[in-house]
């Protein structure tokens, strides 16, 4: 322990602090109060001093007990932090573009333990890859590394707090050989968990445990942060995700359609109408080909555009109710075509497709969970060979494929 402090001056810079806010947050329980505030009155009166607190280690058992406190390990096991990273992301499919070579090298020499790195903090607008990359680093360090959402990792703090357990949830974090904290942006103005947040960089720093940070904004444009926060992270490496080339999103596209071929012209339209996110470009390659498949239709620019409308589709049309249109293809009314009765899963289909039109955030949205609505109907009515109805339900999906969405309602509504 006296080596680690003597190799590292930050951690003189720190150590008061850290031991001052940990007494302060319940990490360090009472009775290591008088040890931990001689070694913070020592360190105060300069760096000697401090060293002769730590040699005290060997002698004096309080400050041996709160050392122990502050490195071991346990088998805590937060209630909180239980989210795994993406399995799906990882490097092999990471699609590093020259725009964003400076992140993905220093993501993957922390990985591999080849980085003197402590905190690594990476920006860029939402569907940049932060996420992904994040994760890809999570899933190559596997048990070796924590993965955690911020305001997750603040609410287990304060959970821990509530019921005693401080202690253990820092041992256990500590425990790891890198932290990755995703979704920082989300500290803004919450200054209890940026007090939090700030007390685990600086217990990292003085373990010399990495730390890499994601966030949609940068650190400087993020409001509401306390400078002593800012302060510390910037001491780190800032490095910023940018937008992959139109090429690079081609290949991040057919990536995502797996062993489905999209053609030259289909990759053209969605990477030139959705070129500012790669989140919303791997959603929509997901939704097409969920489609095509639901449908039985291949895969054209039609059906791409159903999808991912271009901007005089979504100006030309406004944004209708296609609630009713849907309550007609499932007959409302409790009686389907012919006058068969409404099976319980019918009814179950109706308010599950009910419920993905109320939460659609757009016409895009609403549009497709219709189009599938229609073809899980026309599967159904095949069975008992009520053409009729087949025949003006399979207009109404060829009316919306075409983005005719009123001519769509005319056909749909009874």
């Amino acid at each position: 322990m006296n080596e680690a402090f003597k190799h590292n001056s930050a951690a003189y810079e720190h150590l008061a602090n850290f031991l001052s806010e940990s007494i302060q947050t319940g990490v360090i329980p009472a009775q290591h109060h008088d040890a931990a505030n001689t070694i913070i009155k020592a360190e105060r009166s300069g760096v000697l001093y401090a060293l002769e607190a730590l040699n005290q280690l060997s002698r004096d058992e309080p400050l041996r007990s709160i050392f122990s406190l502050l490195s071991m390990k346990t088998d805590y096991t937060p209630l909180l932090l239980t989210n795994s990273p993406n399995s799906n992301m990882t490097f092999d499919n990471y699609v590093p573009s020259d725009e964003n070579k400076l992140s993905t090298r220093l993501a993957r020499s922390l990985v591999k333990g080849s980085s003197h790195l402590e905190l690594l903090f990476l920006f860029g607008d939402s569907g940049q890859g932060k996420t992904h990359l994040l994760s890809a680093m999570a899933n190559a360090m596997g048990s070796n590394a924590l993965y955690a959402n911020v305001i997750d990792l603040g609410l287990e703090i304060d959970r821990t707090n509530r019921i005693g357990m401080a202690s253990e949830l820092f041992h256990w974090l500590y425990g790891f050989q890198a932290i990755l904290l995703d979704d920082f942006e989300s500290i803004s103005g919450r200054d209890s968990l940026q007090k939090k947040i700030l007390n685990i960089l600086k217990g990292a720093s003085v373990r010399n445990i990495p730390v890499v940070i994601g966030s949609t904004r940068e650190l400087s444009k993020i409001p509401g942060v306390d400078s002593a926060l800012t302060g510390h992270i910037s001491h780190g490496v800032a490095a910023k995700l940018n937008l992959p080339s139109r090429d690079s999103l081609r290949i991040i596209a057919q990536q995502r359609a797996r062993n489905v071929t999209l053609s030259p012209d289909v990759l053209d339209y969605l990477t030139e109408n959705i070129k500012d996110n790669v989140h919303h470009l791997v959603g929509a390659v997901t939704q097409i080909i969920a489609l095509s498949e639901q449908t039985d239709t291949p895969i054209t620019i039609d059906l791409a555009r159903a999808v991912a409308p271009m901007e005089e589709d979504l100006q030309s049309s406004g944004i209708p109710n296609l609630e009713p249109a849907l309550e007609s293809v499932f007959s409302g009314n409790g009686r389907g075509s012919k006058g068969e009765s409404i099976s319980e899963e019918q009814q179950q289909k109706a308010k599950m497709f009910k419920e993905m039109l109320a939460s659609a955030q757009n016409e895009e949205e609403q549009c497709l969970a219709l189009q599938i609505a229609l073809s899980e109907r026309i599967k159904e009515l095949r069975s008992i060979g009520d053409t009729e109805e087949i025949g003006r339900l399979k207009i109404a999906l060829s009316h919306l494929r075409s983005g005719k969405i009123r001519e769509a309602l005319d056909s749909a509504v009874l």
